[in-house]
């Protein structure tokens, strides 16, 4: 789509003619009528029309322009230029144009402000704000008035009474429009779902041969023209214009709405020929009505989840097991049919996915020495986790010992995402795999997964781990009953590392990790943010110039965020270490740093004696031991105070220099 020529910029024609640059009706006619409210919210007036005392009082201040006083509608393309006499000398003097009418107090349209000479005269000047500005036609039916004006800014030091000029009148004609064309176009567009489909299909008559033609579209809330596009046309030789305007061609644009829907049920086309700020024509205007024509998908079905495991009579999982499941009855009809593998992520079991409901699981054949169970009946609920066990008969091979499988840091805590298999055989044999699996968060702990095994020697081999670990050595266990057994698999922390823009994955919720931040050499601007599943969420480190400290990644979010990752912003390199909360610094009751920290204080209190001696920003979120969160500093250079404040207490400092924190 081809821009108006509106300063040739969206943002200045919004600018010019309030949030809504399109029309509303865009003709002259309407903006004289809307002028009066539209142009007072968007132009901040830099003065205000003088009192009338105020001019009788200083007669000497004399304003006159030396430009022509009488123009057409619409742009103000000349110059004005002017001179004055009888200000004080060398006093600021503000020179505006001002919009005034019966029904509306008078407003500055724009201007600009010079200083008087020594003598209290104004040279010849134009108000370089002045060209641009759209001016609406004087007199009609509200009397409306232009004028220029100018006045003191401020009193004079000798306590004098400001000096306000006369004013000086323009005489604005009303624009001349040639007769209206005409556009035609469906009363009703019918749509899919968000998408304008094909467009709107429109033709037109009765402009100028060869001319420049805007169609105009705009979405009408309740007879007020909102956003919407536009389409730049040349008229043909019969001065005739067709085409399809296709908003969906603009990703700014709204998608269409159906009637009734958020309170947006309307579209208005219509079209210009000449300037987009001074058209010289005009066609009818058209309020088209928007339906949707959607087909209702069809409701997926509700399923529940969960898994099937085949197991021994020593819970040894069994693969080689081909079982089918059958709808409400043994004699209903067949659902689902597998057999069990040796693979080590779904050894001797396999996940379902079915309706709630009841099932039977009939088992067609098993591995030699065991033979076929009894049918087995269960209720699927509609939830995950529904977990079903199918015993197979046959000989206690060897005792099965089941637990857990836990991964964890230095600091003893879980960590999640970290991906083991387990052989057996001592390590280095390549043994038959008999499980794998991802340690997750569960109801009881994190960074764990469950386990069965067969009593003898295994080898776990950890084969992934998430961002900021490094993946450990592999570890040989012997299996021995009874149960339970819980293997620990120690993953150490690693530092991330690289130079330049970068974005590293995660995977962790709202205030569970200390990110420690660190890029000496970065001159340029250097951030991290924190992401969410969409896009940026939490902005961790935010300066110019060099950089190193440790941020609580969304430590202040409201509600629990699912977090994917980091991007990195920095022309250096940097290194990044993401650990579990538990890493942060713990102090008794008073704490000193520099920059930014997390720290732990240990000891009740209810006030907190704070200092920081820097120029920058230095702020101090607390959540304390119940989950509150209070910001206790919010300051910009050095600060000392004392604040309400209870604890124990996890604190994050945010600081460019040293600083002091003390609890009791």
């Amino acid at each position: 789509m081809a821009t108006p020529p509106c300063y040739r910029y969206v943002d200045e024609c919004r600018r010019r003619w309030g949030a809504d640059w399109g029309h509303g009706g865009l003709a002259l006619r309407s903006i004289r009528a809307a002028l009066f409210t539209v142009v007072a919210a968007a132009v901040v007036a830099t003065s205000i029309v003088p009192a009338a005392e105020a001019q009788a009082a200083l007669p000497d201040a004399v304003l006159s322009v030396t430009s022509p006083t009488t123009f057409e509608e619409g742009y103000l393309d000349a110059p004005i230029t002017f001179t004055g006499s009888g200000f004080t000398p060398n006093a600021q003097v503000s020179v505006d144009i001002v919009v005034a009418s019966d029904e509306a107090a008078p407003y500055v349209l724009t201007g600009t402000s010079l200083p008087a000479n020594s003598t209290g005269e104004l040279s010849p000047f134009m108000p370089f704000f002045a060209q641009g500005w759209i001016i609406p036609a004087t007199g009609g039916e509200h009397n409306s008035r232009v004028y220029l004006v100018a006045s003191e800014l401020a009193a004079p030091a000798n306590g004098n009474q400001s000096r306000v000029s006369n004013q000086v009148d323009f005489t604005v004609t009303e624009r001349v429009m040639l007769p209206a064309a005409t556009i035609v176009v469906p009363n009703t567009i019918v749509v899919a779902g968000p998408n304008w489909g094909e467009g709107i299909a429109f033709t037109g008559s009765g402009w100028s041969p060869n001319s420049t033609v805007y169609l105009m579209l705009e979405l009408q809330i309740d007879d007020i023209s909102g956003a919407g596009d536009h389409l730049e046309l040349v008229s043909d030789a019969n001065g005739n214009i067709s085409g399809v305007i296709n908003p969906a061609a603009n990703s700014d644009n709204p998608s269409p709405v159906a009637p009734g829907e958020d309170g947006y049920p309307k579209y208005r086309i219509y079209a210009l020929e000449g300037s987009f700020g001074e058209p010289i024509r005009e066609s009818n205007s058209v309020v088209i009505t928007v339906t949707t024509n959607v087909s209702t998908p069809p409701t997926p079905a509700v399923l529940g989840t969960g898994a099937v495991s085949i197991k021994g009579p020593s819970s040894e999982l069994l693969p080689g097991v081909t079982v089918e499941i059958r709808k409400n009855t043994c004699s209903g009809p067949a659902v689902w049919y597998t057999t069990t593998t040796d693979r080590a992520d779904a050894y001797g079991a396999f996940g379902i996915g079915l309706q709630p409901g009841q099932y039977c699981i009939k088992t067609l054949n098993v591995p030699a020495p065991y033979w076929i169970p009894a049918d087995v009946m269960f209720t699927m609920e509609e939830r995950p986790a529904n977990w079903v066990t199918v015993w197979v008969p046959g000989p206690i091979v060897r005792p099965i010992v089941t637990g857990a499988l836990v991964a964890k840091d230095a600091n003893g805590n879980g960590v999640n995402g970290v991906t083991a298999l387990i052989q057996e055989g001592p390590c280095g044999v390549g043994g038959p795999g008999v499980w794998q699996n991802t340690t997750a968060s569960s109801r009881w702990a994190s960074g764990g997964f469950g386990i069965s095994l067969a009593t003898g020697t295994h080898c776990v081999t950890t084969q992934g781990v998430p961002a900021g670990y490094r993946i450990p050595a592999p570890v040989q266990i012997d299996v021995v009953a009874p149960s339970p057994m819980w293997i620990t698999v120690w993953v150490a922390s690693q530092p991330l590392e690289g130079s330049g823009d970068s974005v590293v994955p995660a995977d962790f919720y709202s205030g569970q990790k200390i990110v420690d931040f660190s890029c000496p050499s970065c001159t340029g601007y250097t951030g991290v943010w924190a992401l969410d599943q969409d896009g940026k969420r939490d902005l961790l480190v935010s300066t110019v110039g060099a950089y190193q400290g440790r941020r609580i990644a969304g430590f202040t979010d409201y509600f629990p965020v699912h977090y994917t990752g980091f991007e990195i912003t920095a022309n250096a390199h940097w290194t990044m270490t993401i650990s579990n909360i538990s890493s942060a610094r713990h102090v008794s009751s008073t704490a000193v740093g520099m920059g930014d920290d997390v720290v732990v204080f240990d000891s009740p209190g209810t006030v907190a004696n704070i200092s920081h001696t820097g120029g920058g920003y230095f702020g101090v979120w607390s959540r304390d031991s119940r989950g509150d969160m209070d910001l206790l500093a919010n300051e910009i250079g050095s600060y000392w105070g004392s604040v309400s404040a209870r604890s124990p207490a996890t604190m994050q400092i945010t600081a460019d220099g040293t600083w002091q924190i003390s609890v009791g």
